[in-house]
């Protein structure tokens, strides 16, 4: 195998797994969104609580997600220089 063949096959995981991880951090996110809000709601309050995107679990969904951003950020670039590009 060819470094371009590698190259592709790491293009490729970095792609798979960066759409993985943008669908579980927006999962993570917004289970923890709808959790406080379910909170609030019930005790009959109609704002929506600071902690539903600012607490450690939103925060950790939003960390995911940009970790996935960024994997498919970083596929975007080395496809840009193969053969056939993007």
């Amino acid at each position: 195998m060819t470094i371009p063949h590698l190259i592709w096959m790491v293009v490729t995981v970095l792609r798979f797994g960066g759409v993985l991880l943008l669908f579980v951090g927006f999962a993570v996110f917004g289970a923890y969104f709808v959790m406080a809000n379910a909170r609030v709601a019930r005790s009959g309050d109609s704002a929506i609580p600071a902690s539903s995107w600012q607490g450690a679990g939103p925060r950790a969904g939003m960390k995911i997600f940009a970790s996935g951003a960024v994997m498919l950020f970083c596929a975007f670039v080395l496809a840009m220089f193969l053969p056939n590009g993007v």
